[in-house]
């Protein structure tokens, strides 16, 4: 009954039908319902659809980047997370910046986090200061009372170069 609603078109029934197949064993069946509900335009089956394409014997990476990518256009918040470590890891570092940018937008400590340490970084062929970080650690240690925020902001002031110290 629920798989001749969802052929109807019904896509509150695409979003119910994925997060069932979160809960039961991976079936050829239940794939593809996940990617039928990705593909209309699930945020959150397109997160999944994503990871199961990361979890194959022959991880298809690009595939599940583009899923990814779509997920986090929907406002997925998990993929904008999981965008953000991906362009990290392959100091990409406007994209990673940017997606957690986006994250910021959610009010996002985590993204927060990631954005100040960018920018701490001065990666090169970037604009990014650490003193941007520091304004970045202010914010969100104010923002989420954030304790690792104070302490990174700190020890920015404390021991970073945007900051002119008195000499000894």
């Amino acid at each position: 009954r629920l798989a001749n609603s969802v052929k109807a078109g019904n896509i509150d029934l695409y979003h119910l039908y994925s997060l069932y197949f979160l809960l039961k064993k991976q079936t050829p069946e239940r794939l593809q319902w996940l990617e039928a509900a990705a593909v209309a335009g699930n945020a959150r089956a397109q997160l999944h659809w994503a990871k199961h394409l990361l979890s194959l014997e022959k991880p298809n990476e690009q595939k599940a980047v583009e899923w990814m990518l779509e997920a986090a256009k929907n406002g997925e918040l998990a993929a904008i997370q999981w965008l953000t470590e991906y362009y990290f890891r392959n100091e990409k570092w406007k994209h990673a910046a940017g997606w957690a940018e986006s994250g910021m937008n959610y009010s996002d400590l985590r993204s927060s986090l990631q954005l100040a340490y960018i920018y701490s970084l001065e990666p090169e062929g970037t604009d990014f200061k650490e003193s941007d970080a520091v304004v970045v650690y202010e914010s969100i240690a104010k923002e989420h009372d954030s304790v690792e925020a104070r302490y990174l902001w700190a020890r920015l002031l404390l021991s970073g170069r945007s900051v002119k110290h008195d000499p000894e």
